[in-house]
């Protein structure tokens, strides 16, 4: 898997969180 890969990966999860959870992890 490259990087840019995995990063999409991230993103994907990150914009399927709630934003309280997302305050959570960036917080």
């Amino acid at each position: 898997m490259t990087m840019r890969e995995r990063w999409d990966q991230l993103v994907e999860k990150i914009d399927g969180m709630s934003l309280r959870e997302r305050a959570l992890i960036f917080a």
